[in-house]
């Protein structure tokens, strides 16, 4: 299940099996087996939550950075 936790807190598969040396098709299937489902449903919803957000504020980021850029080209000279 804590490996469950990680991948919903946001860290990547693909993070998560290099970290942890399994293969990518072991964590799915171990996924399966240990169903999100078996996790607390409110655990589960919290932790997605937390992962969207996280996203977005990436996301956002990167667009305050990409504005950011947009102005100083605009006010050079």
């Amino acid at each position: 299940k804590s490996l469950l936790v990680l991948y919903f807190r946001g860290s990547t598969i693909q993070s998560i099996c290099r970290e942890y040396g399994i293969p990518r098709y072991e964590f799915y299937k171990w996924m399966k087996l240990h169903d999100a489902d078996k996790l607390e449903t409110k655990e589960v919803k919290t932790f997605l939550q937390i992962r969207e957000l996280k996203q977005q504020k990436n996301k956002l980021e990167e667009e305050i950075l990409f504005l950011n850029e947009a102005i100083n080209l605009l006010e050079s000279p």
